[in-house]
């Protein structure tokens, strides 16, 4: 991503994803499909836009950080995912004044969840939020879930290969979404708790 940047100052806005990025991939995760089709598209481009670099970078971050909670991209693949998203938030910075820049971020999230839900209609706006608030913390459901239920399963690539059938991207939303994890306080040995007895409730 680091073709040349165009910018329209004062006039700056952002531009709905729907429409604009073809839906390509039809796997079995809609996070991975996002992230295929949504890179895919910035490969397309000749100038990077902020008008559809910001909402885009919204939805692939929530994505690669969906990701990394189940166990299927390394924290490094977040951190980067995070940083362009954070660069992108500095270069606007410097095109619009204080309060455009609120209203073109809350836009830019809008549009970004808009375009997710054409992938799955019941993610939701907090779910995004605390997928990237457990992403940045290192917090894995696929890790918290393993160190819950090694010593019981017994044998790593076996318990490895459950999670991997368990944490999936409805697995974690649901998790998330019901409130029983504390995303200002819950470390990981907090979160393999939390993650062992959701584990029990539904199996």
């Amino acid at each position: 991503m680091s073709k040349s940047l165009g910018s329209q100052g004062k006039t700056l806005k952002p531009v709905p994803l729907i429409g604009l990025v073809d839906k390509s991939s039809d796997s079995l995760n809609f996070l991975q499909d996002i992230q295929y089709d949504l890179e895919i598209f910035v490969k397309s481009l000749d100038v990077q836009r902020p008008e559809f670099m910001m909402p885009m970078l919204y939805a692939y971050r929530t994505a690669i950080a969906g990701l990394y909670i189940q166990g299927l991209l390394p924290k490094e693949d977040y951190d980067l995912a995070d940083t362009l998203h954070h660069n992108m938030l500095f270069q606007i910075a410097h095109l619009l004044s204080n309060k455009d820049q609120v209203y073109f971020q809350e836009k830019s999230l809008d549009y970004a969840i808009d375009f997710i839900q054409t992938y799955c209609d019941s993610f939701e706006k907090r779910t995004a939020s605390l997928f990237v608030v457990a992403a940045k913390k290192g917090i894995c459901l696929h890790e918290a879930l393993f160190y819950a239920l090694i010593n019981e399963v017994g044998n790593e690539e076996a318990c490895h290969n459950l999670c991997h059938i368990v944490v999936k991207p409805k697995f974690c939303m649901i998790f998330f979404n019901s409130g029983i994890w504390d995303h200002d306080n819950d470390d990981l040995e907090a979160t393999i708790i939390k993650v062992n007895n959701f584990y029990n409730s539904l199996f």
